[in-house]
């Protein structure tokens, strides 16, 4: 039974319910992770907002739909999209890293790589990041189809209605929108679609990931052993993703910085130099132990 303390000091039974304790962490942190590396990827994502300042001008710009009206600058609203989702995501991903979930944190590692690769690539084609912005209404009629939402509700029937005026007076926008279902996919923000290089980019930092993401069968290394299954989600070196991640994020600043013409070209030249010593000295060891492997042995004299 409940039982609570009155302030003369007597006990009585309440059928108030008890107050749940409050949250706390006993997560032992992982101590691995080098100390530097750590202060610099947060001073890196938490750098995001103050880069913006307190308030943020979004210049406007006319797009002709179903009437003409104004729209904010597409390029500068999918960075300011970009930069919210990285911020948060970075954020998440360091704290899953320290709190030993290193391998469930890939997704949100990998997520910042997608956030920024997409940003980078918005700020380079801005006619396709207008198109994406205007094909808003046809991307929420199909996902509400998909849901199945009652099509008696006043949200689907209005909704139809500014899809089908829209589509009379821009048929190309409504033909393109119909074509390409999504976003440019992770790949084609990389780079240009068959070279070797967007290859190589896109299955280092993007389908390497996507094995643990997906539950693909690579994936399984990370879980099972020689000894068996394993739930430890610590990586071996969790520095790595630490390192990956930190540079998506300079790649990122880079772009906030062009795209709104911050002129924090100081901060960013001294975050590269601090993140180029580090990624020096922390790879040192790996790069030693590469090249022991593939040093050729000395051929064998015969007396």
């Amino acid at each position: 039974m409940p039982y609570k303390k009155q302030a003369s000091g007597l006990i009585v039974y309440t059928n108030e319910p008890e107050k749940p304790k409050p949250f706390s962490c006993k997560y032992e942190l992982d101590q691995r992770p080098d100390h530097e590396l750590v202060n610099l990827t947060q001073r890196l994502y938490r750098s995001i907002q103050p880069f913006l300042g307190d308030k943020v001008n979004i210049r406007l710009k006319p797009r002709r739909g179903a009437v003409r009206d104004l729209i904010p600058d597409p390029v500068e609203t999918w960075t300011i999209y970009c930069a919210v989702l990285i911020a948060g995501t970075a954020d998440a991903a360091l704290t899953a890293i320290l709190h030993n979930l290193g391998r469930e944190a890939r997704a949100l590692v990998r997520q910042v790589f997608e956030c920024g690769a997409k940003a980078a690539y918005f700020a380079g084609h801005p006619r396709q990041a207008k198109l994406e912005l205007e094909s808003e209404p046809f991307r929420e009629l199909e996902l509400l189809d998909e849901l199945g939402y009652d099509k008696r509700s006043a949200r689907y029937r209005n909704l139809r209605r500014e899809c089908a005026a829209l589509a009379r007076a821009r048929p190309a926008l409504a033909r393109y929108a119909k074509k390409n279902r999504d976003l440019p996919s992770v790949k084609t923000t990389v780079g240009r679609k068959k070279s070797r290089r967007t290859n190589k980019s896109y299955a280092f930092h993007y389908r390497i990931a996507s094995q643990t993401v997906h539950a693909g069968v690579l994936g399984m290394r990370d879980v099972v052993s020689d000894e068996g299954f394993t739930f430890d989600g610590r990586e071996k070196n969790p520095n790595l993703s630490l390192l990956f991640m930190s540079a998506y994020i300079l790649v990122f600043l880079r772009v906030l910085n062009g795209v709104f013409k911050l002129g924090r070209d100081t901060e960013i030249t001294a975050f590269t130099s601090e993140y180029d010593a580090l990624n020096k000295r922390i790879l040192a060891p790996l790069e030693a132990l590469k090249r022991k492997a593939t040093k050729k042995p000395s051929a064998a004299t015969t007396p």
